[in-house]
This record gives structure tokens, sequence and C-alpha cells, in this order.
């Protein structure tokens, strides 16, 4: 069975429904899957989120490092298709916290900061400080 998601837009005012597999990077979709090339590609938004069963908090820190990995591959894509034309108006970390995912409910996390539900308490996971870096460097 395959394992990622669909995407959905428009080219040209056709819709197109795409399935992308999990660590296919926006370039590799635009351009082999879609058949698309040139410079007068774009792309309102894209966005990348990685669920996980996180670990354990240790001593108030959270490492995640698959998420990290799925960011940096995601990241890279997205720097991969505007370097080949494509305009790319933003990037998105989906999500910004843990929460209730309707299909998973608690059981699996998305975000980049931890939410320990009962208390409520927000701590920084590691992809999250990872992802600050990375857009401080770039700017």
């Amino acid at each position: 069975a395959m394992s990622g998601s669909s995407a959905a837009g428009s080219t040209n005012g056709q819709a197109r429904r795409v399935d992308v597999v999990n660590q296919e990077t926006l370039a590799w979709t635009l351009r082999y899957k879609l058949g698309l090339t040139g410079t007068k590609l774009g792309c309102d938004r894209s966005e990348c989120g990685a669920c996980t069963a996180d670990p354990p908090l240790t001593e108030g820190k959270l490492d995640d490092p698959l998420r990290i990995e799925a960011y940096r591959q995601n990241l890279s894509g997205c720097l991969a298709a505007m370097e080949k034309g494509v305009k790319l108006g933003g990037f998105f970390a989906w999500s910004f916290l843990d929460n209730l995912e309707w299909s998973l409910g608690y059981t699996k996390r998305f975000g980049i900061i931890h939410v320990d539900f009962a208390t409520q308490k927000r701590t920084f996971k590691r992809s999250a400080l990872t992802y600050r870096d990375i857009i401080r460097n770039a700017m």
C-alpha cells in the first residue's frame, strides 16, 4: 500500500490531483508527476508535517529526529523547486502545536511544540529549534 497523501491544485484553470508518496519533494512532484516545467510555475504555499510517536520528554527536552529529517527533506525540495523557477510564496510547518487529530486522537503528534495535554504546558521540541535556525540562517 502506498504511504503518503494526495495534493490538489489547479494548473491553467484545470483542476489536478496527484498522489504524493512519502519522501517525494515538491520539485520532484511538480516536474515528474505533473509534468510541469519552466519559469511560470507558481505555488502559493507549501506545508510539511510529520506524524510521529514522539519519545517522552527527558529533562525538559524532546528529541524528534524523524520530524527534523522530514522538514529538512521538504525544505530542500522547496529550495530545489525554487531554483528551477517555481515561485513559492511560503512554507508552513504543520503543525505548530501537538493537538487532537480527528482520525488519530491524541496518539500521534504533529507539532514542533510538545503539549502536555493534562497540564497544557508547552515545550519546544528539537525540531522547533532546528526550524528556527533554518529560518534564521536563510534570511
